[in-house]
């Protein structure tokens, strides 16, 4: 591997090495993505069981808590990922994409698996968070565009083949992550990575079909219904609310409000999108998005105990809210 794609790098041969030898001597491997899981967290747990099977390691077990959304269901082997894991069977858990450990939706039983002596390998491309702190092995780097964009660099150092399969799920992590190449993450790197993706089979258009060419009718009434209320104040900001109401109205279901964020980023003269979500279970879920380069939407995240990147980050909160005509507030 050259030394331009490892520069910036929070990890290094050493310790891609170290994850090699690690994988050698642990028979059973347990990949954990984060919960509500996105294109990036349900892509990387794919690619990464296909780079183990490419390190000879043929005993790996993919989990998401909340299982595969609709939109993620024509990745290959997505059938695979269970909801569910037995404590004893793991040597190694890989966690992918998890900025947070409670985001597994394990943490107790992953944290009595490592008093246990079951090691952890961390695999991310968000900032420093608890599970550092308690990872055998981190390998991330906040500067890469996705997850998958670690995972890519992984597979180079292991010289593992660019097959049809692993193509076409890297792919998918580094699209949805840069909203479509749109979003500011969206360095010569990326694009760099995007071309061999592509020149290694990546199905861009079945790609493009599912993430982006197919609606249903009550996900487009939802987003024209909260749209329809957003404004874009003389800032430059626009906060936007879905309720549960809005759901029941329309027909839609939470996985629905996957891309409306993007759409709110085009309103005119936006500088910065804040979307509000009510969640089935009494949860506000914030997320937040800004390709100003003057805004820093991770210290707003940060004040409400979320976290993020410098331009896409997120928060979640307990409470309902209330929309009256243009306002959201949060009861």
């Amino acid at each position: 591997m050259s030394a331009r794609l490892w520069r910036g790098l929070m990890f290094s041969p050493d310790l891609s090495k170290s994850l090699k030898d690690i994988i050698a001597n642990s028979p059973r491997v347990l990949l954990i993505c984060h919960e509500k899981p996105d294109g990036d967290a349900i892509s990387s747990l794919l690619a990464t069981r296909l780079m183990l099977f490419g390190l000879n390691c043929l005993d790996v077990q993919m989990v998401s808590i909340d299982g595969v959304p609709k939109a993620f269901e024509f990745l290959p082997d997505s059938n695979l990922i269970k909801s569910d894991f037995l404590r004893g069977d793991f040597e190694v858990i890989i966690t992918l994409d998890c900025g947070d450990f409670k985001r597994t939706g394990y943490s107790d039983r992953i944290a009595k698996m490592i008093e246990k002596g079951t090691k952890l390998i961390n695999i991310d491309h968000h900032p420093k968070n608890d599970i550092f702190r308690i990872a055998h092995l981190n390998l991330s780097d906040t500067t890469c565009a996705s997850t998958t964009q670690i995972i890519y660099q992984l597979c180079q150092f292991f010289h593992l083949k660019l097959d049809v399969k692993l193509a076409t799920l890297l792919f998918v992590g580094l699209y949805t992550d840069t909203g479509g190449f749109q979003h500011i993450v969206t360095s010569p790197e990326v694009m760099r990575m995007a071309a061999e993706l592509v020149s290694s089979g990546a199905q861009t258009r079945l790609i493009s079909q599912y993430l982006t060419g197919t609606k249903s009718s009550a996900q487009l009434k939802l987003w024209g219904r909260v749209i329809s209320r957003a404004r874009v104040s003389k800032d430059g900001v626009v906060v936007a609310g879905v309720t549960q109401s809005d759901l029941k109205a329309v027909g839609a279901n939470e996985e629905d409000v996957a891309g409306l964020l993007t759409m709110l980023e085009t309103l005119d003269q936006c500088k910065m999108a804040i979307l509000l979500c009510e969640t089935a279970d009494g949860v506000i879920k914030g997320s937040l998005r800004s390709n100003n380069s003057q805004i820093d939407v991770s210290k707003i995240a940060r004040y409400f105990g979320g976290g993020g990147h410098v331009k896409a980050a997120g928060f979640t909160l307990p409470g309902k809210l209330v929309i009256d005509k243009h306002s959201v507030s949060v009861v």
